[in-house]
């Protein structure tokens, strides 16, 4: 756990010279404040590290322990915050870098390299791993080779072969192994693949799901990357040149056609380098050489750009992973602890989330520039209609011919923050500054449309996908949401609007403890954000947990922007006016998006994927359509293997749903008679909030 990873001058670990153009991707300077500390905080555990160093992943630990003359090993799995040492494999062979995740439904994958077919060093190795749940060790690799730099995010697992640079992903849920391009030192993460790429001598960005590669950094002759850290969004790596001065980089990638580069280190010539690289979600670290010549362990806040040192010397190196928000690490006894950071800025109060995030360091909108520095904005529009602009572009109202009766003097006026400030105990915080829309009465149908930037604010990924416009309600003194969407580049918000108002860009915050590390947080808790879902408790929202009908109505019509009805019961013999659905399932019915049988609902039977189908066929006004398919049209649609098992009415749903991508079908099948579960549900709503550019 000590030893060094020194840089020799000829780069044994086989990187090639790399190139980036930073015109391409402007620098942004680290952020620094006299008066900002950041207070780590160690939870304690009894649980021992292993002998062999451990790798850590989320709850999952996996390690490999070696007999005396190193010829073979066994792999162990187990929950680092309780150890049970699981061996998963026993035979007679040298094994090496083992790395675990959990996907989909609780699945925990393990992968390792593993000399089983050959004793020899070139020939002998190949890919092994498994699936927990099902126990067996399969070999993941379809050919022996030189392979390296094993990576895992729930089911996939990439690697490279150092002597053809070629990258493998294999994929659990397919049993299946692909070949998807060349390159060195791949890391998966969120569905992407961030490697070095061998052609242009950059970075490139693979995304699992549409094949597609896209090329974020290219550097001047004599410059190279040594390590890559990557979650998904963000990206933490060195950079070194011919003279061996190095340089720490934090990249964002949300936008891989408009990366953005933070230099977190000026490039100098340590007497040792370090590898190590670790990323989490909000916090990021790395090992380096300090002015003593001892190993430092530097953090960096990702969203803000912040660095603060960690660790020295011995107690450096004891780093193993960030647990999601949490660093992982061995203390000096030998157990195994969690370190949170607290960020304290004595100028600027930084509100907490506490648990909602998992226990540790929870990034918050930054201050953003003071709306009153800018100038009001006015224009006479007439009947055909026009734009009105302000804050340089920031602001825009768009107005649509036909909107007004004659001319109208429209203005867009700062207003004071101070004045219109969210509920404090809520979840929600403006990040843009408040503007009035004057002039305008209530305007019937969409033809005001209103964006508002909020470039100002540092959100990660997931926090601007929960963005909304707001507009004030000043009879209940709150802000209501208005049904939008954001635009990554340039960073606003837009949305149609009923008419004059206060408006501005909110962030609701909105996150559950069960959900840190599962695979539909990126979709459960944006939807939310918006009200269209809800947890089961305070700070629960049971993404595993089985979806009844009557939840399912009420996902659907929150997703369309529905409110229930007053209840009244009648609709379905067995949907009375108490249930708590009730309101929602007797407006579904007067829209047709369910019809229920026999004149009952079932409202609190579990969801069927066909159910599903044939409601989200009509939710999206396609019922006609898809009741007129042929035969012959829906014997092409339904190939899948258990199309049999579809019932006989739901087929044509069945057809349509799937040709749209509404719902997705697998190798294995469309499943209609299976139930769905929470979070399934949740990520079929956000794909058709997504179709329709609601997101």
């Amino acid at each position: 756990m000590k030893k060094r990873l020194r840089l020799q001058a000829s780069l044994r670990i086989g990187i090639s010279v790399m190139a980036i153009m930073m015109s391409a991707a402007p620098v942004l300077p680290s952020q620094t404040h006299a008066e900002i500390v950041y207070t780590k905080s160690d939870q304690s555990t009894t649980v021992r590290a292993p002998e062999g160093h451990p790798f850590v992943s989320g709850k999952h630990m996996v390690w490999i322990d070696s007999d005396e003359q190193g010829r073979q090993s066994r792999c162990f799995t187990a929950a680092w915050t309780a150890v049970r040492p699981s061996e998963l494999t026993s035979a007679s062979s040298l094994k090496m870098v083992p790395v675990v995740s959990e996907g989909q439904g609780g699945h925990v994958y393990v992968a390792w390299i593993d000399r089983r077919t050959s004793g020899t060093d070139n020939g002998g190795w190949s890919i092994w791993g498994m699936d927990l749940a099902e126990g067996v060790e399969r070999r993941l690799s379809s050919v022996s080779g030189g392979y390296s730099h094993l990576s895992i995010d729930g089911s996939d697992i990439v690697w490279f072969n150092p002597s053809k640079y070629d990258l493998y992903r294999y994929d659990f849920l397919q049993a299946k192994e692909t070949k998807i391009g060349t390159g060195r030192f791949p890391a998966v993460a969120k569905g992407k693949v961030l490697f070095i790429n061998v052609q242009d001598g950059g970075l490139s960005l693979y995304n699992l799901a549409t094949g597609q590669t896209t090329g974020v950094l290219s550097l001047p002759s004599g410059q190279f990357v040594m390590n890559i850290a990557f979650n998904g969004t963000q990206a933490l790596f060195k950079q070194s040149d011919s003279q061996l001065r190095t340089k720490v980089v934090l990249a964002d990638l949300n936008d891989p056609t408009h990366p953005r580069f933070t230099d977190l280190t000026t490039p100098s010539k340590k007497q040792s380098e370090y590898y190590q690289l670790y990323i989490g979600d909000g916090q990021a670290a790395w090992i380096q050489d300090n002015q003593d010549g001892n190993p430092e362990l530097m953090g960096v806040n990702t969203q803000l750009g912040e660095t603060h040192p960690i660790d020295t010397g011995d107690a450096a190196m004891r780093a193993l992973a960030f647990d999601g928000y949490r660093l992982v690490l061995t203390a000096a006894d030998g157990t195994m602890v969690y370190r949170t950071f607290t960020r304290t800025d004595t100028s600027v109060a930084v509100p907490s989330s506490g648990s909602d995030s998992g226990g540790g360091y929870s990034p918050v909108p930054a201050a953003v520039t003071s709306p009153a520095k800018s100038a009001p904005a006015s224009k006479l529009i007439g009947r055909s209609g026009g734009e009105i602009t302000a804050q340089e572009d920031r602001v825009k109202l768009t107005i649509a011919e036909g909107a007004l009766s004659g001319d109208t003097t429209v203005e867009l006026s700062p207003e004071d923050s101070g004045a219109y400030l969210p509920d404090s105990r809520g979840k929600l915080s403006l990040v843009s500054g408040v503007w009035a829309v004057r002039g305008l009465d209530q305007i019937v149908g969409e033809k005001l449309r209103l964006s508002m930037g909020y470039e100002n604010a540092v959100l990660t990924a997931l926090q601007e996908r929960k963005l909304s416009l707001y507009r004030w309600d000043e009879q209940g003194k709150t802000w209501t949401r208005l049904v939008g969407k954001t635009n990554p580049l340039p960073r606003s918000v837009e949305a149609n609007i009923p008419g004059g108002g206060i408006y501005a860009v909110g962030l609701n915050d909105v996150t559950f403890g069960d959900m840190a590390g599962h695979w539909s947080r990126e979709v459960v808790e944006p939807l939310a954000a918006r009200g269209i879902v809800d947890g089961v408790r305070d700070n629960e929202f049971a993404p595993d947990g089985p979806l009844t009908r009557a939840q399912f109505v009420k996902l659907l019509l929150a997703a369309l922007g529905e409110k229930p009805v007053a209840a009244q019961g009648g609709a379905f013999t067995d949907v009375p006016s108490s249930h708590w659905g009730a309101g929602w399932i007797e407006r579904a019915a007067k829209l047709g998006l369910v019809q229920g049988s026999n004149g009952r609902f079932d409202p609190d039977a579990v969801l069927t994927r066909e159910q599903m189908m044939a409601m989200l066929t009509r939710a999206v006004g396609q019922e006609a359509r898809a009741l007129s398919l042929s035969d012959a049209e829906l014997t092409a649609a339904l190939t899948y293997a258990d199309a049999g098992e579809i019932s006989p009415w739901a087929r044509a749903y069945a057809a349509l749903a799937t040709r749209e991508g509404l719902i997705e079908g697998s190798e294995t099948g469309i499943m209609p008679k299976q139930s769905s579960t929470r979070a399934q549900a949740a990520a079929v709503i956000y794909r058709l909030l997504d179709k329709q550019n609601k997101l």
